[in-house]
């Protein structure tokens, strides 16, 4: 590893190790009954913190200056809304083989949804999403890109937004969904498509947790067929994306 990657690492995880510090602080000023506040507190903290080290470092002059089309942006979009759908089938047709995998997943998940506030809602479609582009999309990817390749920088951060999650099976998708945001931040020049992308993510989650209540799902076939369709569409938009002749590409 030559010093520059090591120096651009170390650079990293040392803004993990601040993400990590903050919520730490903030949730000892918190009873752990206010988990939402103790997250959305962080969140911002996180934000403000990590969004003055990416404009400071003039990592956001990178951001391409070239007008992103109106269908680019749906394409963004519709990318956030199908892979949600494609990651929630997954996990259910997951929980139904292996349901053991899944009892701290779920414990997590009934903590956060003990209460459908103001600040829940706000917390999981606007605050998170903003706060970690601008952490993971915005200071971390881009610092890591300044000593390594696309794909490494890219699997520098999805892995660190993983672990940022602090569970096994959201870390593992957290991954996922962080490959693919950090390529459309590549490919558009843009952390707003990055953003954008994660709120269509969010809100999705939020629409079928309304729709499908606790462990209510549709007919095995027709989740087969929507995630077949979903993921289907998601490889067309992946590919899209991957393609330079059709999008803005950043070196």
């Amino acid at each position: 590893m030559t010093l520059i990657k090591s120096k651009q690492l170390t650079i990293c995880f040392a803004i993990l190790l601040m993400i990590f510090c903050v919520q730490i602080v903030v949730g000892s000023v918190f009873p752990k009954e206010y988990l939402i506040e103790i997250s959305a507190g962080s969140a911002v903290l996180n934000f403000i913190l990590c969004g003055y080290l990416y404009h400071s470092g003039k990592n956001h002059l990178t951001d391409s200056s070239e007008k992103i089309k109106k269908a680019e942006w749906i394409f963004v979009f519709i990318l956030g809304a199908s892979l949600c759908i494609v990651v929630t089938m997954f996990l259910t047709f997951l929980q139904w083989i292996r349901p053991e995998w899944f009892i701290a997943y779920n414990e997590m998940i009934a903590g956060l949804n003990l209460k459908t506030s103001f600040i829940t809602i706000l917390y999981a479609l606007l605050i998170a999403p903003v706060a970690e582009e601008t952490i993971f999309r915005g200071a971390i990817f881009s610092e890591s890109r300044k000593g390594f390749s696309f794909r490494e920088a890219n699997g520098i951060q999805a892995l660190f937004f993983g672990l940022y999650h602090m569970n096994l099976i959201q870390g593992i998708y957290a991954f996922v969904i962080g490959l693919a945001f950090g390529l459309i931040k590549e490919r558009t020049g843009r952390i707003f498509a990055a953003i954008l992308a994660h709120i269509s993510f969010n809100t999705t989650t939020y629409l079928l947790g309304i729709l499908f209540p606790g462990d209510s799902m549709p007919d095995a076939r027709i989740c087969v067929i929507l995630f077949t369709f979903c993921l289907i569409l998601v490889s067309v938009l992946i590919r899209f994306f991957l393609s330079e002749r059709n999008i803005h590409h950043v070196s």
